[in-house]
């Protein structure tokens, strides 16, 4: 900014050229906006209030203001000559980001983003996946700390896992802080995001007192490999703590076992697994080929995690063409993946995934006969997204992509605000 010093001397109210004394360019800083990154509404019944402080060093803030980013559900926030950011009660869902921007004198601009998810009394919880808001994402490249990719990322309440070929990636929600844990390949992460717990598919038969110390014997693939337990693990120091025995062992991939598709059982190859978790339960997805036979198959079967219950089994084989199409996933060169699971009260457990028609998809893992709902055509339609998790709050999808999602990367972790309402079109997550 040129500022000029001088006497007005035809006292027209301008500094002529011919008038000034000195002349001296400014830069001029801009306001600072002090306010939470994240806020979680506790009770959505109750006006929601935000403090928010601002400064400008060098001047004097001429407006502030509040709108809204993105949003699950429709309300106007606002922002008071008290700074105080409000949001009216209402039966709000899922989360919503409110940009906060601060103007000062001179015309220069601030703004910080907002992030409030709605998880308390009254609240709307998310209960299905459109895709997410591309310009609300983060994403770090994972490929030289912990190599190429072994699985996806699953999350606690306070950190994200990401299994590598080369370690294990823990970081904190925000994806700040990526450093590499352990060693050794560990595909059987699994994380409940509402408990904060962190499980691991395990085996009677192993006598590791750490993930540190394991080697292959948590692949997703391998001879001979079962699990016929679930252990927790530490997140901070990843000790194994205490375990219980599934009701149902699981096979890992490239293993042959037996299943029964109702005709009595038969021989059957495990090509892959899918797992998900929530708030207690732990879902497992196995793809079944008949030893043999053309005849392909999808066993679904949901556990207990506090107890190795199997609460419930449902399947379906390649006869039933149109439910086996719309269940069934590509293979990956990984053989676990994981998939989010959400939950309501009234329909239950909803496992959502990738089909092998490209298609976002919603099942209904508590109700074998209901159909298979189509989520999303067009989320990472051009990018490597095999897998999917949500944190704690079911607003933030953290995901990997192999080649990047929002930037080119060998290997990425992203994290992005989620889409509440099917996509119309005019935001492109692709």
């Amino acid at each position: 900014m040129k500022v000029s010093l001088g006497y007005d001397l035809d006292s027209d109210g301008t500094l002529a050229a011919s008038e000034a004394v000195s002349t001296f360019f400014s830069c001029n800083s801009v306001p600072q906006i002090t306010a939470p990154s994240l806020v979680l509404d506790e009770d959505c019944t109750a006006e929601l209030q935000i403090p928010v402080t601002f400064s400008d060093v060098d001047g004097s803030l001429a407006s502030t203001s509040a709108t809204i980013v993105a949003s699950g559900s429709a309300f106007v926030p606002t922002l008071g000559a008290d700074n105080v950011l409000r949001i009216p009660a209402g039966a709000h869902k899922s989360g919503a980001v409110i940009r906060v921007s601060a103007t000062d004198n001179n015309g220069a601009v601030t703004t910080q983003n907002v992030t409030v998810g709605f998880v308390g009394t009254g609240c709307v919880l998310t209960d299905a996946f459109f895709g997410v808001f591309p310009d609300t994402c983060t994403e770090i490249n994972v490929d030289p700390l912990v190599g190429d990719d072994r699985g996806g990322p699953v999350t606690t309440l306070r950190h994200v896992f990401y299994n590598g070929d080369n370690g294990l990636l823990r970081a904190d929600l925000d994806l700040a802080n990526p450093q590499s844990v352990a060693g050794g390949n560990l595909d059987t992460l699994i994380a409940d995001p509402i408990s904060g717990q962190l499980f691991t598919l395990w085996s009677s038969s192993l006598a590791f007192t750490n993930l540190a110390e394991v080697t292959d014997q948590l692949i997703g693939n391998g001879s001979g490999l079962v699990w016929d337990e679930l252990a927790l693990v530490d997140e901070d120091t990843l000790a194994i703590g205490a375990k219980v025995t599934l009701a149902s062992a699981i096979v890992a991939a490239q293993n042959d076992t037996l299943f029964d598709f109702g005709a009595g059982d038969v021989p059957v190859n495990v090509r892959d697994l899918v797992v998900a978790a929530r708030d207690g339960h732990v879902v497992i997805v196995d793809r079944l080929a008949v030893i043999g036979d053309t005849v392909e198959g999808i066993r679904t079967r949901t556990f207990d995690a506090a107890t190795g219950a199997l609460l419930n089994q449902a399947s379906v084989d390649s006869t039933d063409v149109g439910d086996y199409s719309t269940r069934a996933w590509n293979g990956q060169e990984v053989a676990i993946q994981h998939y989010l699971l959400l939950q309501n009260a009234t329909d239950g457990d909803k496992l959502t995934f990738r089909n092998s028609n490209g298609v976002w998809v919603e099942l209904d893992v508590d109700t074998p006969s209901a159909p298979v709902v189509e989520r999303s055509t067009t989320f990472a339609t051009n990018h490597d997204v095999q897998n999917l998790a949500l944190d704690g709050s079911g607003y933030i999808a953290i995901f990997h992509s192999e080649g990047g999602f929002i930037s080119s990367a060998a290997e990425s972790v992203t994290r992005c605000l989620i889409q509440f309402v099917p996509n119309d079109g005019s935001i492109d997550d692709r």
